[in-house]
């Protein structure tokens, strides 16, 4: 899927964030499946669920997920208005729209802040989001503005970019 996160840095991004057997994760925006297939192959967990605006990301992770022989709930859901109760995931681990393959620059704009206080809203007490975008001088101008603490970052390179990993805590 065009825009579709690298593998071995969504692996990478899970080992930043830590494993937890008891983790109850979330992913939205899951776009093809990348990072819930990366974080299933690495061992136990409580929960895993999937969200995307899109039937075609949907569709496409599913796909995903059935070549890696994983059973990972997906479905097509706007991440920022879920309906899903307060506190319900302890790692949230999301792949932003940098704003070239999938959305743009000034949409992005709207969609960070928005997307920082709900999932805010969904992570437990000590739980974790796990950021990985290339808009990092938007996401370091709006992350002061909310109730976030970066623990740890670390910049790879992708395809012609370098995008950074942030380790959130509440």
């Amino acid at each position: 899927m065009g825009g579709g996160l690298n593998a071995t840095i969504a692996y990478a991004a899970h080992k930043l964030a830590g494993q937890r057997d008891e983790d109850r994760i979330f992913n939205p925006m899951c776009g093809s499946g990348t990072l819930l297939i990366e974080r299933a192959l690495m061992g136990p967990y409580d929960a895993m669920v999937g969200v995307d605006i899109s039937a075609d990301a949907v569709a496409c992770a599913r796909q995903n997920l059935q070549a890696a022989k994983k059973q990972i709930e997906v479905a097509q859901v706007d991440a920022l208005h879920t309906g899903l109760p307060p506190r319900s995931f302890d790692l949230i681990a999301a792949d932003l729209p940098w704003g070239d393959d999938i959305g743009n620059h000034a949409g992005n704009a709207e969609l960070y802040p928005a997307f920082l206080q709900e999932m805010h809203r969904l992570c437990s007490k000590g739980g974790r989001l796990l950021v990985i975008t290339h808009e990092i001088k938007l996401f370091e101008r709006v992350l002061p503005q909310t109730s976030w603490q970066a623990r740890e970052l670390t910049q790879v390179y992708s395809g012609g970019h370098h995008p950074k990993i942030y380790l959130l805590t509440r």
